[in-house]
């Protein structure tokens, strides 16, 4: 009759380097002393154990333990839980292997329960830069509204190799990473057209290899040139406007980065004399002025223009048309024939209005 072997895996334990690992020996540690006599922990084929647990005097909560040099001053053996649970503080890189746990019994044979340990190497650093590229701390631009963006995030370090993904508020917005042929980590990020809404918006890249530890991140905030598309102009008398009267033109652009300027045209020639603010709490550039105009200025244009001065061709206008009142003026003359230097008392005269 053919026997059949019965392949039983090994099973696996991760644990983070710098951290603790635990491998647990699956046997229940019997109160009677005259049980067992050692348990011996091995790492990979050594001939010396790297851990003795000796029963051989005393009862089982006297054992006597005894760490190998390579566990010396960072190992226990914790024979108070179930299953009793080899505890390695901090783990190393070269700790990884296979572990053997050897139960002796005195008067049954030897058993052997292997485990595997695998030690993680977590990610050191995640890096953002630009495509120039250049290392971005905290700001990234600032960009112009309606610009494409690229951003660039590599994780260095990490066994195995990191996921390196990208956030936006709290979402997954990319998880498309690729190994880089000088063993980095890298996820580029592409934004086609910045719009108003990504103004200081967070971008956040996070790297992680394991969930035994939190991801390591940095993030960025987005730095946008920008300008309002309402601009209001208005008077700052509802009264109907009369020939002398005295005339403030108010002006006012809000949401623009870097701060708008204002200039004022009235019949396509500039105003010098204008006035101009800017509150920071509600990002408005504000510019006032005063005219006292006549007769001549009914129905010219005045023009109110703000432009952002980091984005070319952003200017934007509101214009008011002036509407002056003012009283009919009547004049009279000669008739066309008549000579002043000629009239007579008594003489006809005409007059032509």
């Amino acid at each position: 009759m053919t026997k059949f072997l019965r392949i039983v895996p090994i099973r696996e334990f991760l644990a983070v380097v710098g951290g603790e690992a635990r491998l647990p020996c699956n046997i229940a540690i019997p109160k009677e002393p005259d049980i067992i006599s050692l348990i011996l922990w091995y790492r990979e084929a050594p001939k010396s154990p790297i851990y003795t647990l000796d029963f051989r005097k005393g009862l089982p909560n006297d054992a006597k333990h005894f760490p190998g040099k390579m566990l010396t001053g960072r190992a226990h053996f914790d024979t108070a839980e179930y299953p009793p649970t080899l505890k390695i503080n901090p783990t190393y890189v070269e700790d990884e292997g296979v572990y053997k746990c050897r139960i002796e019994y005195r008067r049954s044979r030897t058993v052997t329960r292997p485990v595997k340990l695998i030690t993680i190497v977590p990610p050191q650093a995640v890096v953002i830069t630009d495509d120039r590229p250049q290392k971005l701390k905290r700001l990234a631009g600032p960009y112009d509204e309606g610009a494409y963006l690229s951003l660039r995030c590599e994780a260095e370090g990490g066994n195995p190799a990191p996921i390196v993904t990208w956030w936006k508020d709290g979402s997954l917005i990319d998880e498309t990473y690729f190994r880089t042929s000088q063993g980095f980590v890298r996820n580029d990020l592409v934004i086609l057209e910045l719009r108003r809404s990504d103004f200081m918006v967070e971008l956040i890249c996070q790297a992680s290899n394991t969930n035994l530890t939190q991801p390591i991140n940095t993030s960025v905030r987005i730095d946008l040139n920008s300008i309002e598309t309402t601009i209001c102009t208005y008077y700052n008398s509802s009264k109907p406007l009369k020939v002398g009267d005295d005339l403030r033109l108010d002006c006012e652009t809000s949401g623009s980065r870097p701060p708008a300027k204002i200039v004022w045209w009235i019949d396509n020639k500039l105003v010098q004399n204008e006035k101009q603010s800017f509150f920071t709490n509600r990002n408005v550039t504000y510019s006032s002025i005063h005219l006292s105009p006549g007769i001549d200025d009914n129905g010219k244009i005045v023009i109110c223009k703000a432009e952002n001065p980091a984005l070319p061709h952003s200017d934007m206008q509101d214009t008011w048309v002036l509407n002056i009142h003012f009283s009919p003026e009547v004049t009279l003359q000669l008739g066309a024939n008549i000579k002043y230097s000629t009239i007579k008392e008594g003489n006809d005269v005409y007059l032509s209005a």
